[in-house]
């Protein structure tokens, strides 16, 4: 089995075996790639690097698997056999800071993105998108702002984290082990007083650490702890 990891790592994926070395191959070519900017999938991941100082992404950002980022196309191909023109199609793209890109997306050349943007999968994009935002679709629209976003998903947190916890214990007989909810755990978790290892680790992950534990220490859990919370998951109708 390690022979075989080797061989995919080395031979197959080579570059693009995970996302330090997909990151750094990029960076080597003369693309500017931010800190803290990870691949979920490299392997399945296409940036363009024929010209990689027209491609820029920013900090912090999470591209998924199937993202194909463009600095160029090749249709000018069609005008040089009819006209004879060669009329080259290049422009700088730029991904801003804090960024999400959900899965097979594709940003074509000349794209400029701001910060703090989250890409719907499957989304073609195209244009000029502002910071603070929510885009999806072919093409591409703003479907809301990141406070709306975040209102959303404030208001159906609760209810989507003990309905996660139901569905477990329906397929497994038994209630979901606190480490299974490292997503999930400001619904219960005392605040940072003997924190669990685990949510630690995610306190920290990717974004601006002092940022992540303020808003923690600021927000009291809804549950009293994580007994608490399976007890609410227990007496709750998780079809509703």
């Amino acid at each position: 089995m390690k022979l075989l990891k080797y061989i995919k790592n080395r031979v197959i994926y080579s570059f693009r075996a995970n996302s330090d070395s997909y990151i750094k191959y990029l960076k080597n070519k003369g693309m500017s790639i931010g800190i803290g900017t990870y691949f979920i999938s490299a392997k399945d991941t296409w940036i363009d690097d024929q010209k990689p100082w027209m491609i820029t992404i920013g900090d912090n950002c999470v591209i998924t698997s199937g993202v194909v980022v463009l600095s160029h196309d090749y249709s000018w191909i069609v005008l040089k056999n009819k006209y004879g023109d060669i009329l080259g199609n290049i422009k700088e793209t730029r991904i801003g800071n804090n960024c999400f890109v959900g899965m097979n997306s594709i940003i074509l050349c000349g794209t400029q993105i701001g910060n703090n943007v989250i890409i719907g999968a499957n989304s073609v994009v195209s244009g000029e998108y502002p910071d603070d935002c929510v885009i999806a679709g072919n093409p591409a629209k703003i479907i809301c702002t990141l406070d709306e976003f975040r209102k959303k998903r404030k208001e159906k947190f609760v209810n989507e984290s003990i309905k996660f916890a139901q569905l477990y214990y329906l397929n497994y007989k038994m209630d979901i082990p606190k480490r299974y909810l490292k997503e999930h755990f400001y619904v219960f978790e005392n605040r940072i007083d003997n924190l669990d290892n685990v949510f630690k680790n995610e306190l920290g992950d990717i974004c601006d650490n002092n940022i992540v534990i303020n808003n923690f220490k600021n927000n009291n859990p809804y549950f009293k702890n994580y007994e608490n919370f399976i007890e609410k998951c227990r007496i709750t109708d998780y079809t509703k």
